[in-house]
């Protein structure tokens, strides 16, 4: 019978602690270049002893091991974790959202990935998922992503990442055990962390509810979270655990076909952090422009208004970051589509509905003007990030080393204003 209904869940998850028996989850030695438990004494209750030898989580890509400390520098605020986890004589995993035959389906939400800021002691935990189908005492490959390094800031001691697996049971009576293995990473500390502010404006009058622009959507277009549907489906005679977990996959975020400002601004070092999200009400000529001139002032006008709801919403107010909003749609009914709006060096964003496209690269151009960059013209510029006709340029998204230089120069006064946990 079916415990929930599906829903849409974000990446990052703190469950309770709950004690494990060793009866139900035998943990194994892994090794890592960071750190490493040699015991390996531990074996199942029923005297059947399973042991795997696994690497420690790692990041997937853009990190180096710093020297011989056993550290990740990562140029990813956001580095995606893979790691292995072994399963058990009666454990599966498929990737499909069908359950695994005659055992436990680890598509979601059985496996964390633990994070611990060695500075701070906070501590936060991510969905894993499977990359591919595992079978009964063999490893299963998994990817953790939404990590959000901490920046460094001035001179102060870098806080640290510490990530590691936890295998949390599905037994209401038994729970979550820490892996023996850490994987510690870092922010590069070449790398500008720019801080983001959210900001979705919506009229049902206009035909845009709340949500059309859903800060699910924004965490995964700025901060790769990951989201997926969870159905929960009981199977009483499976021993020893009575869960099984399905991945329904109409939920997962490869629905928010956005390109990624952070993969595209990884060629300057620069990264950007969502660390807040409103939702406001606007009326419905802001949302919808109404202007049929076509002309550049009417857009700016349009851009305004959009501003204009923002500051007069309580909501917004005194909320850290670059203020990225939004809208409908910037032009008028008759006139040509437009994705953005950015004033150039500007501490605001405009956007408008063409941002959420599949495939669409307006954030990550908006996000240059903002970074004090300008348009560029020409049939020759087709390959670049700032050419103007989002519609006509090439998958490549280039930045040249000026443009990457006064970006960065740009985005140091952005980020000075925010000041992390």
């Amino acid at each position: 019978m079916a415990a929930d209904d599906a829903k849409l869940i974000p990446s990052l998850r703190c469950p309770p602690p709950r004690l494990v028996s060793a009866a139900t989850l035998l943990l194994l030695t892994l090794a890592s270049a960071c750190e490493q438990d040699d015991s390996s004494d531990d074996e199942e209750e029923s005297g059947e002893a399973e042991q795997f030898l696994l690497s420690a989580p790692v990041p997937q890509a853009e990190a180096s091991l710093l020297g011989t400390t056993g550290v990740w520098s990562s140029r990813r605020d956001n580095p995606r974790i893979t790691g292995g986890q072994p399963l058990l004589s009666w454990e599966s995993a498929q990737v499909s959202n069908t359950p695994a035959p005659g055992g436990v389906n680890f598509d979601l939400f059985n496996l964390w990935a633990r994070t611990v800021r060695t500075n701070t002691g906070m501590s936060s935990t991510l969905w894993t998922f499977p990359t591919a189908n595992a079978f009964p005492s063999t490893s299963m490959t998994w990817i953790a992503r939404g990590l959000q390094l901490p920046r460094r800031t001035g001179t102060v001691t870098q806080d640290r990442m510490e990530v590691d697996a936890i295998y949390d049971n599905r037994s209401v009576t038994l729970g979550a055990v820490p892996s023996t293995a850490k994987c510690n990473v870092v922010l590069d500390p070449n790398v500008h962390l720019v801080p983001i502010h959210v900001i979705q404006l919506y009229s049902p009058a206009a035909n845009y509810l709340n949500g059309w622009a859903s800060q699910n959507m924004a965490s995964v277009v700025l901060d790769d979270a990951a989201l997926a549907d969870q159905h929960i489906n009981t199977t009483p005679t499976t021993s020893p655990d009575s869960v099984l977990y399905t991945w329904l996959p109409a939920g997962r975020d490869e629905a928010v076909n956005v390109l990624r400002p952070d993969e595209i601004w990884k060629q300057c070092d620069i990264q950007f952090r969502m660390v807040a999200y409103t939702a406001c009400p606007a009326a419905a000529n802001v949302m919808v422009s109404e202007d049929t001139t076509c002309t550049n002032n009417a857009l700016t006008a349009q851009q305004q208004a959009a501003m204009n709801a923002v500051d007069a919403c309580t909501a917004a107010s005194k909320k850290p970051g670059v203020r990225l909003i939004y809208t409908g749609r910037l032009e008028g009914p008759t006139c040509p589509a437009v994705g953005g709006l950015t004033s150039q060096n500007s501490n605001v964003v405009v956007v408008a509905q063409p941002a959420v496209y599949p495939g669409s690269r307006t954030v990550a151009h908006e996000l240059g003007h903002m970074l004090n960059l300008v348009d560029l013209i020409g049939s020759n510029q087709t390959d670049r990030l700032m050419f103007n006709q989002s519609n006509a340029a090439g998958p490549e998204n280039l930045l040249t080393t000026t443009e990457c230089s006064t970006a960065r120069s740009a985005a140091v006064t952005k980020q000075t204003s925010w000041n992390p946990p």
